[in-house]
This record gives C-alpha cells, sequence and structure tokens, in this order.
C-alpha cells in the first residue's frame, strides 16, 4: 500500500521503502512474477492533486494505473477554487477547474484510466498481497499496489446553528455560493489562505465581507492580507470566535461572536457564513 501524505510509503510482498514526498511523487512498485492478467499494477483512490501527479509518474514509469476518481466531486479542492496564483508555470494565474482537467488529460495521455465511481470497501489478500477495491456501481478491481489520495474535507466549526443553517446560509465553498449571497452581509470564518482567498472572491457579490479569526496573527500569505486590507468592502475582526449562527426559515440571519481577550460578546448580521478554518485528511475507511 502506498500513502501520500508527509512521507512516501510504498509496501509490496515483503519489499518496503520509505522516502521523503514533497514535489513528486517516487513510483516504486515492484511486479509479481507469474500470471498477472487478472490483476491491475496499481489503483489510485482520488483525483485531486496527489492523485493525478500519482497517475502521471506511475504512467510514465510504464505502468498503467486505474484512478478511481469519485462520482459526485472529482478533482479535489482546486475545483472550487478560482484564481490559483501560486502553482508554477502559471505567471498570470489559473483557474482550479482547468488545472485540474489539465492534469487529468495529462494522466490519461500516459496511460492512466479514470473511474468515476466512489470507493466503498478495502481488503487485502495476507498470503498474496493483492488488494481487492470495491466500488459504489458494484464493480470489482484487483491492483498489486493501492495508493490513497483522498486528501481532505472541510473542517467545521461546531458551533450552534451550523448544521441546522449549512445550505441555508453557512457554506464551506465561496466559488459554489457566493452568486446567491448578492447584495447580501457575509461572513468568513478563518485567518489561512483559503479565507482571505474566499473574503476576496465574496466581496464581488456581497453587500459586505466581515472576515472573523480568532487571532491577532494570520496564517495568510503577506499578499493576500494586503490585498483584504486594501478593499474597502472587507472588514477584518482579530482575536474573535463565532460562537453561534442565528436565523429563521428563511435562513441564517446574524451571528454572536466573542472576543477572546476581553470576553466581550456581539452581534453581527450576515446572511451568508463562510467557514474557511482548515481541511483535515478525509477518508473513505
Amino acid at each position: 500500500m502506498i500513502r501520500l501524505g508527509k512521507h512516501l510509503i510504498i509496501r509490496h510482498k515483503k519489499k518496503e521503502c520509505v522516502k521523503l514526498c514533497s514535489a513528486r511523487l517516487v513510483a516504486l512498485v515492484v511486479r509479481y512474477s507469474g500470471n498477472i492478467s487478472d490483476l491491475r499494477d496499481v489503483i489510485i483512490v482520488g483525483s485531486g492533486p496527489a492523485g493525478y501527479t500519482a497517475a502521471i509518474y506511475l504512467g510514465r514509469a510504464g505502468f498503467k494505473p486505474l484512478v478511481i476518481a469519485g462520482a459526485l466531486t472529482p478533482g479535489g479542492q482546486l475545483v472550487n477554487t478560482t484564481e490559483v496564483e501560486n502553482f508554477p508555470g502559471f505567471p498570470d494565474g489559473i483557474i482550479g477547474p482547468e488545472l485540474m482537467d489539465n492534469m487529468q488529460r495529462q494522466a490519461e495521455k500516459f496511460g492512466a484510466e479514470i473511474v468515476w465511481d466512489d470507493v466503498v470497501s478495502v481488503s487485502n489478500n495476507d498470503a498474496t498481497g493483492v488488494k481487492t477495491v470495491s466500488v459504489d456501481q458494484g464493480d470489482v478491481f484487483e491492483t498489486h499496489a493501492l495508493i490513497i489520495a483522498t486528501g481532505s474535507e472541510y473542517r467545521k466549526l461546531g458551533i450552534p446553528g451550523e448544521a441546522e443553517y449549512s445550505g441555508k446560509g453557512v457554506s464551506y465553498c465561496a466559488t459554489c455560493d457566493g452568486f446567491f449571497f448578492r447584495d447580501k452581509p457575509i461572513i468568513v470564518v478563518g485567518g489561512g489562505d483559503s479565507a482571505f482567498t474566499e473574503a476576496d472572491f465574496l466581496s464581488r457579490f456581497g453587500s459586505s465581507v466581515t472576515l472573523i479569526h480568532r487571532r491577532s496573527e494570520f496564517r495568510a500569505s503577506q499578499i493576500l492580507v494586503e490585498r483584504a486590507q486594501q478593499n474597502p468592502k472587507i472588514t477584518i475582526v482579530t482575536d474573535s470566535v463565532v460562537e453561534e449562527i442565528l436565523g429563521d426559515d428563511n435562513g441564517a440571519q446574524s451571528v454572536n461572536i466573542r472576543n477572546v481577550i476581553t470576553g466581550e460578546t456581539s452581534t453581527i448580521a450576515a446572511n451568508g457564513i463562510f467557514v474557511a478554518i482548515g481541511h483535515p485528511h478525509y477518508s473513505f475507511y
């Protein structure tokens, strides 16, 4: 099994290789001897940048990877991103979905096969080392090696009103839902690149955008912070946390916030609440 993360760990039968994995994937998959006509060389679960990078390197190495891309949201988090400014080779930036389409075509160019379905179970035969992967539509695949590149999911606030108004004002994707809050007050929660990028994007639609962060310092790139500070439609509230989302039958209407230093509480009107506080690792098992 191969896992993508801080380290790249590749196990095949009794052979194991551990290498640091940063900018590129090191593809090391040892073929079984004997009849392998019914087995895949390698299966990749996930269709974000990591999954397609794995497919490209494996394809160029002479393998024929099968990419199980997902049925509902293939392409990873970049599909929900507007302009990507920090990907090498695009000095003028590139739209997230376009970048992912390019990665898909490049993987297919080198022989990757893509299945648009969701993995529901994985099992391993300890005797042979063969992995069996079952997908939602009923197909079953066997493989010598399995790469899990399922990326991350949205981290939630875990506060009253968040689940109740999810889809009714609470959102985790500015590019998906920003349009619905045209000329309405919007709040963005977070202090990283995602939060500042979303605040900038949402300022095109909302009557105002308030970015709320629990600290006085930001993890976002300085260029994004400065861009927000210079945007007249964006107000930044620091040292504060959102404690509750309030609303009615029409959806979210406001949030209660608390200053973590003074303890002072206040209410801010908001019809759109966009949560951008990180992405914990996602796993299908």
